[in-house]
């Protein structure tokens, strides 16, 4: 069955089900103005959209929509613009709701803290440490597995909208 998805900004992407739950929060970084986006959405074997993945069919895919002309943003063809599509995906278990995926955007555009653990000794020589020192601040509570892609778009200059890498198989909530 069909979804019905309304097109404009989009806060987070969720799929979820018996396998666990995808969120997927999208932004983009760019110099270039005037710069607009929408969303994109679709799942059709006769797709409007010519395809680059390698089949003629668009099973859900969705992300962020480019609504205008590109120019350059290769510096080595002497080009000073920059567009850059971050993607954060979060796989969680399932049966997430929405206040998760709320969550998980506020979590997307939270610089990642780190620290360091002192590493105490492996005394009776079973491969694994004795003891770690952690600071009490550095354990987490978050459960979800997050993977972070960037991807940097060195192109040449474009007057035609075009697609930023899409999400296979998510919606946008």
């Amino acid at each position: 069955m069909p979804d019905t998805v309304t097109n404009g900004p989009i806060t987070w992407e969720m799929v979820t089900g018996l396998q666990g739950t995808v969120i997927t929060i999208s932004s983009v970084l760019t110099d270039i103005t005037p710069f607009t986006y929408t969303s994109y959405y679709s799942d059709t074997t006769t797709p409007s959209v010519t395809q680059c993945t390698g089949d003629a069919w668009e099973y859900g895919t969705s992300g962020i929509w480019i609504t205008n002309g590109i120019p350059g943003t290769d510096p080595l063809l002497g080009y000073a613009n920059h567009l850059t599509a971050v993607r954060v995906d979060y796989y969680d278990a399932p049966g997430q709701t929405v206040a998760t995926a709320a969550l998980r955007g506020l979590q997307a555009v939270t610089p990642l803290q780190v620290s360091v653990a002192t590493y105490q000794g492996d005394a009776d020589c079973d491969g694994m440490a004795d003891a770690w020192s952690f600071p009490t601040s550095a354990i987490s509570t978050q459960t979800a597995t997050r993977i972070q892609t960037v991807t940097v778009f060195p192109i040449a200059p474009s007057t035609s909208p075009a697609p930023t890498p899409r999400t296979v198989r998510a919606r946008r909530g």
